[in-house]
């Protein structure tokens, strides 16, 4: 696939992709990005001033949304900038609206899936917000665990379990568990 291929389909405006590479084992895809030609709007993300000076170009690794099958990794090129108010600062990115290694379109997918986990687990009686969004965000995909028995054991519900010559003998909580899930139960 080209370059000018993969700009479309990562849709990100007033950027190109000019290099990627794809790791078919380990189902990653990284894309290197830079600022399209005519994009010359350069802001400051401190005081939010335009900005003619650069000081220096820098790569940042973003995580953004899957792409078919594969992890997608973006690495921006950004731009610090000579800012008369603020000094040297980086560009202000609206795909990068935080410091965190993660695109905003990213960060919306996570925040909308934790919300409507959140929401189906609030309805349950006793499950509160707290406990929902941990659940939500540790648990992150379900399907993972064949039974509700493996998933009960991973949030440290269920206790030990010796069994010899026929008898079964219940024990204290295994150490292998989510202590963040154990502590919301």
């Amino acid at each position: 696939m080209r370059d000018s291929e993969w700009t479309r389909i990562l849709d990100w405006p007033g950027y190109r992709v000019y290099q990627h590479e794809i790791d078919e084992k380990a189902k990653k895809l990284r894309l290197w990005v830079r600022r399209k030609r005519g994009n010359k709007k350069i802001v400051c993300s401190g005081c939010g001033r335009r900005c003619d000076g650069l000081h220096e170009v820098v790569q940042r690794e973003v995580r953004d949304l899957p792409c078919f099958e594969f992890r997608a990794t973006v690495v921006v090129e950004l731009y610090r900038v000579r800012c008369p108010g603020c000094g040297p600062r980086i560009e202000q990115v609206q795909q990068l609206p935080s410091k965190a290694p993660f695109s905003k379109r990213f960060e919306d997918a996570v925040g909308q899936a934790c919300e409507s986990a959140s929401a189906r687990l609030t309805s349950i009686g006793g499950v509160g917000e707290v406990t929902a969004l941990t659940w939500a965000l540790e648990i992150a995909e379900p399907h993972r665990f064949s039974s509700i028995g493996q998933a009960r054991s991973y949030c440290g519900l269920t206790t030990a379990l010796k069994s010899s010559a026929g008898k079964e003998q219940r024990g204290p909580i295994s150490k292998q568990r989510n202590r963040h899930l154990q502590a919301t139960a």
